[in-house]
């Protein structure tokens, strides 16, 4: 039998607290460790840039310093998509 699993909702179930910001944080800094070893320093440098416009956009747009991972749905990526670029 095969179970089919969500991994946004696996990560929420065990991290229900967890904002995006200080998930993606955290995602940045261990990729960081990883440049020059299967990751280049372009693709770290463009991820420092998308965690800015989250950053921005979660601030201006949500009024908080971070959203929680439990939150994020269709109309927050959606938002995100269309108003990151500003």
């Amino acid at each position: 039998m095969k179970f089919e699993t969500n991994p946004k909702n696996t990560y929420i179930m065990r991290n229900h607290q967890q904002g995006v910001l200080d998930y993606f944080f955290k995602h940045n800094s261990d990729f960081a460790q990883q440049v020059g070893f299967g990751r280049t320093e372009g693709t770290y440098v463009r991820y420092i840039v998308v965690y800015r416009h989250l950053e921005r956009y979660v601030n201006d747009r949500h009024g908080q310093a971070d959203y929680p991972i439990r939150h994020v749905n269709h109309s927050f990526v959606n938002g995100f998509d269309n108003g990151s670029a500003v």
